[in-house]
């Protein structure tokens, strides 16, 4: 169980995906139309470089769901499409690659596809400048454990960071390998993996506080016999991106024989970083992936200032890490909030550096490899055969810090205590629920998925369906009354995983409503232990279907357009009521009598307005014109209109 919620507390999570459905009832003639130019590549092989420079359009950067891991086929297809890819991975079925704008429609409309989203960028928290930390969490007293003493000897740990300074003389003797992903300076210029020497100092100073030497001399870490990975995504600025991250995942899972289930595979994962935009689901998913292969992830919090949890450490996968000065208190700088799980040291904490040197640094980026030498220390015991029951250990022995009840929104269960987490484990299973989506239409079915493990990590397999129940809860009902849910939980083929449909078109009224409901599961197993956990989600009642107008700005809806002028109009979108419908979602094609096309996207206002202006250009030739217009938001059913206009 990540969090005990109280009825009244905030929702804990929404998770927004960003997820366009296609338009289920258009007209096939139109998807061919659209999919004109991909069909061009594919079928009469022209080359995407010549396309690119015909259309204008550059490359950009994706990361490709697929329904099933990337084979031949999928790669394929998207090198017909003119993408150059960069990953094919097996560890979540998606291909990173840099494909030609005017291409990105037509991948996703192909049936194979699942979503189609920006390789987007990951970056540092931004950082602040005797480690008293190692000290503040007992971590010298855990290496002389009168039953369970050590020092992380024969434990992995991943450091996904700016690489790890491979000669530094307090990790060398610590460090068991390594691999970079950064490519040089140059478009499609392959990364060198044995670069990973970190060219910033972050990743080094992290690596210290789990693992320095225990040498003598310089600094010691949380777990000083502990092994190193230096897995490089970020370059010498601390930027990378999304599908390197991935890439690292993968790695550290796969361990550097590249095969999952040996003994060089890393156990724990050390994150002090985020992305820089939102979550994706392609993020989500190698967590989500990398957790289910036994991992332990630990993620800094964020240093948001009393902000929430930077992403991905917002999921169930990831134990995200609050900051604690030397007198306990949350650090000015920490992130706060429902997905803290556990606290530690992170103000002036004095490490390992580039170039073989020490310095003080500030930050949760600091707090995080705390807990991930804690964890290797609790994961050395032999106890325990997976992360999920090191990350139970972690949370139930955390020293109590605030004056709330745990898990609070500051420090979550606790500052975490490595001597006490050397303990036997008491009995108690960890639970975790998560939603399918974030925003559902009052008719549509929510899969919940239950993920279920006991106090060793092992899954709690073959319970029935009467071991759940079901309530749902109005966020902003003041009462919080439970609105009780049937919902029959089947085991799936993954042990301890349990998925139900969850149904609400009863709570229907007839009226347009848009309403924050929380699903709160519990769970008993065989052995009478209980778990608990909720997931957020909008259920959209809608009032009707979107209408779509299209109003010619410049010029009356009879005449033409001059060659040369910028074409100018706005789309209207209204609900079948006749009220503007703000916020939705507006794709734009327009065709010239040439047969190039342009694609543009906006949002409509609080009037229901997107406006949108082409400039024409004589390659785009005169003659017909067609301007096609898709709409969506979510709990309405998409929609589709055109409109022609002449060019002369």
């Amino acid at each position: 169980m990540k969090k005990e919620v109280d009825l009244g507390a905030k929702a804990k999570k929404v998770r927004f995906l960003n997820i366009i459905k296609g338009v289920k009832n258009m007209k096939k003639r139109f998807l061919w139309a659209s999919l004109f130019i991909l069909s061009v590549v594919l079928v009469l092989g022209i080359s995407a470089e010549s396309l690119v420079q015909a259309q204008g359009v550059g490359l950009e950067d994706i990361l490709i769901g697929f329904k099933k891991f990337p084979g031949n086929s999928e790669k394929t297809l998207v090198e017909r499409a003119g993408g150059k890819i960069k990953y094919s991975y097996h560890l979540i079925p998606v291909i990173a690659a840099s494909v030609p704008s005017f291409a990105i429609k037509g991948l996703r409309h192909n049936p194979n596809v699942t979503y189609i989203e920006k390789d987007g960028d990951i970056i540092l928290d931004s950082e602040l400048t005797d480690s008293w930390g190692v000290d503040r969490i007992d971590a010298d007293l855990a290496w002389t454990h009168p039953v369970s003493g050590n020092k992380g000897a024969g434990i992995h740990i991943a450091i996904i960071d700016t690489g790890i300074d491979k000669d530094h003389p307090d990790l060398i003797a610590n460090i068991a390998g390594g691999v970079n992903f950064v490519a040089g300076k140059g478009k499609f210029k392959t990364a060198d993996p044995d670069a990973w020497d970190d060219d910033h100092g972050h990743g080094t100073h992290c690596a210290g506080i789990v693992a320095a030497d225990d040498n003598g001399f310089g600094v010691v870490g949380v777990a000083p016999d502990a092994s190193l990975y230096g897995v490089k995504i970020l370059d010498n600025r601390g930027r990378g991106k999304a599908s390197d991250f991935i890439a690292g995942l993968q790695w550290a899972v796969d361990g550097p024989d590249g095969v999952h289930g040996n003994e060089d595979d890393a156990e724990i994962i050390s994150i002090s970083l985020r992305m820089a935009d939102t979550e994706t689901e392609s993020v989500t998913g190698a967590c989500d992936a990398a957790y289910a292969a036994g991992l332990l992830l630990v993620k800094s919090a964020g240093n948001t200032s009393g902000g929430s949890v930077t992403s991905p450490g917002q999921q169930n996968s990831v134990l995200a890490v609050s900051a604690t000065d030397e007198l306990d208190n949350i650090a000015w700088f920490s992130a706060v909030g429902p997905d803290v799980e556990l606290a530690a040291p992170g103000v002036n904490i004095y490490s390992t550096y580039k170039s073989g040197g020490y310095a003080f640094m500030d930050g949760t980026s600091m707090a995080c490899p705390h807990v991930s030498g804690a964890a290797a220390l609790v994961w050395a015991t032999g106890y325990y055969v997976s992360g999920s029951g090191v990350r139970y250990q972690l949370t139930r022995t955390a020293e109590l810090l605030g004056n709330s009840p745990p898990p609070n929104e500051q420090f979550g269960y606790g500052l975490v205590d490595a001597e006490a987490a050397l303990d036997y484990p008491d009995q108690g299973i960890l639970f975790f629920l998560d939603i399918d989506k974030s925003d559902f239409n009052i008719n549509d079915n929510a899969v919940l998925t239950a993920v279920i493990s006991d106090e060793l990590g092992y899954a709690v397999t073959g319970l029935p369906s009467t071991s759940f129940v079901t309530n749902l809860y109005d966020v902003d009902d003041p009462d919080q009354t439970p609105i009780p849910r049937s919902v029959t939980f089947s085991e799936t083929e993954i042990p301890g995983t349990y998925t139900g449909e969850l149904s609400f078109s009863d709570l229907a009224t007839g009226e347009y409503s848009e309403i924050l409901y929380r699903a709160e599961v519990e769970v008993v197993d065989s052995r009478g232990f209980f778990g608990s956990d909720d997931a957020t989600f909008w259920i959209v009642d809608p009032s009707g279907s979107l209408e779509i107008t299209i109003e010619n700005v410049k010029i009356p809806p009879d005449d033409c357009y001059t060659l040369g002028d910028t074409i100018i109009f706005q789309v209207r979108i209204m609900d079948s009521s006749g009220a503007a419908v703000p916020g939705a979602d507006v794709h734009v094609e327009l065709n010239s009598a040439s047969g190039k096309y342009y694609l543009s996207d906006n949002t409509t206002n609080e009037e229901g307005v997107a406006e949108f202006r082409f400039k024409t250009k004589k390659p785009d030739g005169i003659g017909d014109y067609l301007i096609r217009v898709w709409a969506s938001k979510p709990g309405y059913p998409s929609a589709y209109e055109e409109l022609p206009i002449c060019v002369q």
